[in-house]
């Protein structure tokens, strides 16, 4: 976990996601010691525990061989070193991302983030055409599960706090499904899963990835859509001084020279289950009526 000769003197964990009796954690250790040349050298890891990794270690294969195909510190595109995987603990150690990421830069307006979601564009374009096959392959019926569930409780949620917009809320469920069920075929395409900002970090010019963990064989329409659909969102939250057709172009514009339709149409579906989580989540009733007429847009827009 280091160069040859360095010592540990102290390390100091710290929780970034835990809650007690639940089964997945996420800790930061910070590693003091000497390097070979007898300097004081830290290091900064991230150790995830989950029950999935004590069954299965295709995540962590998967890092290692996007690691040395083209993700490594070589490239300026990359995801974090693995480190070490502990299956008796569940456990699998990388290196911490560093930099700044796209959330963080959006709530604060930052004026690097047309060039940041160009970036995050390049990063995403990279993955959806690595020769890394190593993934899982991702069955439309789970997620099709998935999308029900999410979508399914953010409604109920919804419902709730807005009584009157609840039909409407509810018609959206089986709409959403039924756009993301456009996908033809199976797809060879390795996909991220949760391309969200807060998981695209930017340092300089590097841009690294982070929580690979649901990495799979399955539409490229998913990491699309997720980062679309919450640029969108963050636009209108922060009040933000860039148009989001133009941020949404610059992605786009990264991503190929020309996305097809029906990848957009697809991509809808995933902007749509994000509206309608913006949605359930304002307490002004004109707001949560905003994201459901913005969910309603992307199901039915025709591309």
């Amino acid at each position: 976990m280091g160069p040859s000769g360095f010592t540990i003197s102290g390390c100091e964990i710290s929780p970034i996601k835990y809650r007690p009796n639940r089964s997945k954690a996420i800790l930061m250790f910070e590693l003091r010691g000497r390097g070979p040349d007898g300097k004081p050298v830290q290091r900064s890891i991230i150790g995830r525990f989950t029950r999935e990794y004590k069954e299965d270690r295709t995540p962590f294969d998967l890092m290692e061989e996007l690691w040395q195909d083209g993700f490594g510190s070589d490239s300026d595109l990359r995801v974090c070193e693995p480190l070490l995987y502990v299956p008796a603990r569940g456990l699998v150690l990388v290196s911490k991302a560093s930099g700044t990421d796209l959330q963080t830069m959006s709530e604060s307006a930052s004026e690097l983030l047309p060039t940041a979601a160009k970036r995050a564009g390049d990063w995403i374009a990279k993955l959806h055409r690595t020769r890394v096959r190593n993934g899982r392959v991702r069955p439309m019926a789970d997620e099709e599960t998935t999308i029900r569930d999410g979508v399914g409780t953010a409604v109920a949620k919804l419902s709730s706090n807005h009584p009157s917009l609840s039909g409407r809320a509810n018609g959206l469920v089986r709409r959403i499904l039924a756009v993301a069920r456009l996908i033809d075929k199976p797809s060879t395409t390795l996909v991220h899963g949760d391309y969200l900002p807060r998981n695209i970090f930017f340092d300089g010019s590097t841009v690294t990835a982070i929580d690979l963990d649901g990495c799979s064989l399955f539409d490229p329409a998913k990491d699309l859509g997720k980062l679309l659909g919450r640029l969108a969102v963050n636009v209108k939250l922060y009040d933000l001084p860039f148009r989001e057709a133009s941020l949404r172009s610059t992605v786009l514009s990264a991503y190929s020279e020309e996305v097809p339709e029906e990848l957009l149409r697809r991509a809808a579906a995933y902007e749509a289950i994000l509206f309608v989580k913006q949605s359930k989540r304002e307490a002004d009733p004109q707001a949560a009526e905003y994201w459901l007429d913005r969910a309603e847009e992307r199901v039915d827009e025709r591309h």
